[in-house]
């Protein structure tokens, strides 16, 4: 008796939706959120720069012991401000989270002296730093000694 032949189907052209044997491939998930993020230059300069303290054994730089004082009198300063107001200076309703500068410290201001500390909030605080130019007209930022 003759035995026949297996049947041969017949090869597919490739293409790229299709796996090697004609399937349709499977879809790919969709990414997420995070696989999306991309980092900025300078993300990407903070994190070489700690990843490479970190191989060093060096860390971060120690805190003098003159800046420790004067950290813990701005602390004070701050709490004593915020005790006193609770609420955003700038537009009166939220809650005050951040401690504004109007006279910063690179423009010689003291981040102990209570004359140069605003309780505002974070959205208040933003803008006074993105619009400079308006946050002076309106005496949210200056440039010498309160």
């Amino acid at each position: 008796m003759k035995r026949n032949k297996p049947l041969r189907a017949k090869p597919r052209p490739y293409s790229p939706a299709s796996d090697a044997y004609g399937e349709p491939a499977p879809a790919r998930k969709p990414r997420t959120q995070l696989q999306r993020h991309k980092r900025t230059s300078a993300q990407n300069a903070e994190r070489r720069a700690k990843e490479q303290a970190w191989q060093r054994g060096k860390g971060l730089k120690p805190v003098s012991a003159k800046r420790k004082a004067e950290n813990v009198e701005r602390r004070r300063a701050v709490l004593a401000h915020f005790g006193e107001n609770p609420v955003c200076q700038r537009c009166q309703s939220a809650p005050a989270v951040d401690a504004h500068e109007v006279v910063p410290r690179s423009a010689g201001g003291s981040i102990t002296d209570t004359a140069n500390i605003r309780a505002v909030c974070r959205p208040c605080h933003d803008w006074i730093h993105a619009n400079p130019a308006d946050a002076r007209a309106t005496g949210w930022l200056a440039s010498g000694n309160p």
